[in-house]
């Protein structure tokens, strides 16, 4: 998703030759737009959800193991050789 084409957003406008303050401008947008629509998706599916506050906690707790999880793999591949 966007943290993928964020990383290499940078990458791709320098290779591309774009102006610094055309790159600014729209790194500058794309996150306005990023945070306002993360920020209204949790305010509409904290009202839409009932009892969403008991849910959070569980999912952040999915979120940090999956994302543990390539790194252990790696880990453990790189220990078997």
């Amino acid at each position: 998703g966007v943290p993928v084409v964020r990383t290499f957003a940078p990458v791709m406008a320098g290779v591309g030759e774009m102006h610094y303050e055309t790159f600014v401008f729209y790194n500058g947008v794309g996150s306005l737009i990023w945070a306002v629509g993360i920020t209204l998706a949790g305010y509409f599916f904290g009202n839409i959800i009932p009892n969403a506050d008991h849910y959070v906690l569980p999912v952040v707790g999915l979120i940090v193991v999956t994302s543990l999880i390539p790194p252990a793999i790696q880990f453990i591949k790189e220990r078997r050789k």
